[in-house]
């Protein structure tokens, strides 16, 4: 009887996965942090962290862990987070050497808005302003109010671009404030910048 030896074949960068990866996705705003760790952390191992796949920090577990839980720290800095482990400490612990660990931490960036200050119209011009931020795919939201003088034709609430036409409903200047908040986009976590005035003035 013909005995028949089946060898499986399995490339070598792919590698069962060791561990979980503890954190929570944030806004990168500097007034959080997230404790980024590793649950589930075999004693002797090595384990290396990266951000944005740059080698960050290597720790190695051992038995005095709580619970078989190895902590990294706290972080604050924007980036993706990620782990592998080792067996043995490896030069320059390249990520295609260890196993990867299971999960993935961002802490996301904080759109930061580029603007001027104020704007001044004359009573029945129609403003076009499009806000701008340092990040791309940021979104927008505004609110209005009426500062001083006697002025319709603007909206209380609105994204993207201004458009409102605005009349002055005497012979004195009229003053709108439009509070902008930029809005991270294209995440689950909604990272919100610091809002920032516009003044408009308008001139009868």
């Amino acid at each position: 009887m013909l005995a028949l030896t089946f060898l499986l074949c399995v490339p070598s960068g792919i590698f069962a996965q060791v561990g979980d990866l503890t954190g929570s996705d944030i806004c990168g705003d500097g007034r959080q942090t997230t404790s980024i760790g590793i649950s589930g952390a075999d004693a002797g191992k090595y384990y290396a962290l990266y951000r944005n796949d740059k080698l960050f920090q290597v720790r190695q577990s051992n038995v005095e862990e709580k619970d078989n839980v190895l902590s990294f720290g706290n972080f604050k800095e924007t980036g993706y987070y990620t782990a592998v482990a080792f067996e043995n400490p490896v030069k320059g612990f390249p990520s295609r050497r260890g196993k990867p660990v299971n999960g993935k931490i961002t802490i996301y960036p904080v759109p930061t808005l580029i603007m001027g200050d104020t704007l001044k119209i004359k009573s029945g011009e129609t403003i076009h302003y499009v806000p701008r931020a340092d990040l791309q795919g940021t979104v927008f939201t505004w609110s209005a109010f009426l500062k001083y003088g006697k002025a319709s034709g603007f909206s209380k609430t609105g994204s993207s671009t201004i458009g409102d036409t605005i009349q002055v409903e005497d012979d004195r200047p009229a003053c709108i404030i439009y509070s902008i908040t930029p809005h991270g986009a294209d995440h689950i976590v909604s990272c919100n910048g610091d809002a920032r005035d516009l003044v408009v003035i308008i001139r009868p």
